[in-house]
C-alpha cells in the first residue's frame, strides 16, 4: 500500500537505532523484502512523475539506511540532486560510500528533518512509516519539507503483516514481538489532514 498529535505508542528510537548501526554491515544481504518493496515503489515513483510530466528537481529518500533506494533513484531520475536521510550513523555511512556528488546524505531523525520549507520536488520512503508512534506527525514533517505540488511516494505495512509471528507468541510472555502497522484508512486520514492527495497503489 502504497494530524500532527502526541504520539500514542511509544518506541524508543535510541533501541531502534543502535539496532540498525549493528546490523549495517551485513544489512544488504538479509534484505531481500525490503529490497523488492524499494524495487517496486521506484517504479510508482516514475510512473508518478511520468504522469503528471514532471521531473523532479531535488529529491528525498527519507530512510535511505544503506543506499538501496538512493542507487535505484539515481539511475531512474539522474538528472536530480538527491538526499539521502537515515538516523542511523552506521547505516548513513555505508550509504555515502561511492556515491557521486549529485548524491548528499544527513543523519538526523526524519521526525525533525534539518532542512527548510519547500525543499523537495518528491519525497520517497520505503518502508520507514511503520516505526513512527504517529504517523501524522511525520507526514507534517514531510509537508513541511515539499515544494508546493511535490509527491510523496510511500510505502509501509498494514495490519495483517506479520500476523504469522503475532499469533505464534500470543502473549505468552508478556512481550510484543511485533509493530502495530496502522490501516489504510488511518493513513489517508493523516495524510489529507497535512494536504497530501492521496492515491493507493
Amino acid at each position: 500500500m502504497k494530524i500532527v498529535s502526541k504520539p500514542e505508542r511509544s518506541i524508543s528510537k535510541q533501541a531502534v537505532r543502535r539496532s540498525f548501526d549493528r546490523a549495517a554491515a551485513r544489512y544488504d544481504a538479509h534484505s531481500g523484502l525490503q529490497q523488492k518493496i524499494a524495487c517496486d515503489l521506484i517504479r510508482t515513483c516514475a510512473d508518478v512523475c511520468a504522469r503528471d510530466a514532471r521531473r523532479p528537481r531535488v529529491i528525498l529518500d527519507a530512510g535511505a539506511g544503506t543506499g538501496y533506494g538512493v542507487r535505484l533513484l539515481r539511475d531512474r531520475f539522474a538528472h536530480a540532486f538527491l538526499v539521502g536521510l537515515d538516523f542511523a550513523p552506521r547505516m548513513i555511512r555505508r550509504a555515502a560510500h561511492g556515491c557521486d556528488a549529485a548524491v548528499r546524505f544527513v543523519c538526523a531523525d526524519a521526525e525533525r528533518p534539518p532542512f527548510k520549507d519547500g525543499a523537495f520536488d518528491l519525497i520517497y520512503s520505503s518502508s520507514l512509516v511503520q516505526w513512527f508512534a504517529d504517523p501524522g506527525f511525520l507526514f507534517a514533517q514531510f509537508a513541511r519539507i515539499a515544494r508546493r505540488g511535490a509527491r510523496l511516494v510511500f510505502s509501509t505495512y498494514g495490519p495483517k503483516t506479520l500476523g504469522e509471528l503475532r499469533a505464534s507468541f500470543g502473549e505468552a510472555d508478556g512481550y510484543r514481538h511485533t509493530l502495530d502497522f496502522p490501516d489504510a484508512a488511518e493513513l489517508k486520514k493523516k495524510l489529507r489532514q497535512n494536504g497530501f492527495d492521496v492515491d493507493v497503489y
